[in-house]
């Protein structure tokens, strides 16, 4: 894992370069099956980690997380890396984002790919529209993770609505799909591997 303007990212295959902008709770493991097969193709595939709620770096306590500032960070980390005409592939927020990035800061863009992602009046989309403010609140963001967590192992087949729990694809037997959002459940000295 390496680190530039204080974001964890990887880096898999040589040439012209991707950046992938995830969304809001996950982290650079959403693109763990696309990078491969792209890098196979013969494409620098940079896979960052951004601080939108499942990051394992901590950012500075001024670091301004606000979607203008994250788009801003993401224009820096490509300035910081000397790409050039990337191609970025962005969804859910991490696609709102690009547009941001695109909007105030295009110069090093080539292209862009946005699969489904938040945009116009959907940006927060609800329920989401209310973590940025409860994400200034200390431990907030734990504390909600927590609750998720119990609820799942209280109600193991899901809930009613947005408490129910759904993974993407068919159940395989004996196989556990790796929870996304594990960095943002982790207790402090938690092993990270």
């Amino acid at each position: 894992m390496r680190t530039a303007v204080g974001v964890t990212y990887t880096e898999t295959g040589t040439g012209p370069a991707v950046v992938f902008v995830h969304g809001l709770l996950v982290n650079a493991n959403l693109w763990r099956k696309v990078v491969p097969e792209v890098a196979k193709a013969g494409v620098r595939c940079i896979a960052p980690n951004w601080p939108l709620g499942a990051h394992q770096l901590p950012m500075a306590p001024d670091a301004d997380l606000t979607p203008p500032g994250v788009a801003k960070l993401i224009a820096d980390f490509l300035t910081e890396l000397d790409l050039t005409d990337v191609t970025i592939v962005a969804n859910d927020t991490g696609g709102a984002l690009t547009q941001i990035l695109m909007a105030n800061h295009p110069e090093r863009i080539g292209r862009v790919v946005l699969t489904p992602c938040d945009a116009f009046e959907d940006f927060f989309p609800p329920p989401f529209d209310k973590l940025p403010k409860l994400a200034r609140l200390p431990g907030a963001m734990w504390l909600g993770s927590r609750h998720r967590e119990r609820r799942q192992q209280l109600h193991p087949r899901g809930g009613r609505g947005a408490d129910r729990v759904r993974q993407a694809g068919p159940a395989r037997p004996g196989r556990r799909r790796p929870h996304l959002c594990a960095p943002a459940v982790r207790t402090p000295g938690d092993n990270l591997a």
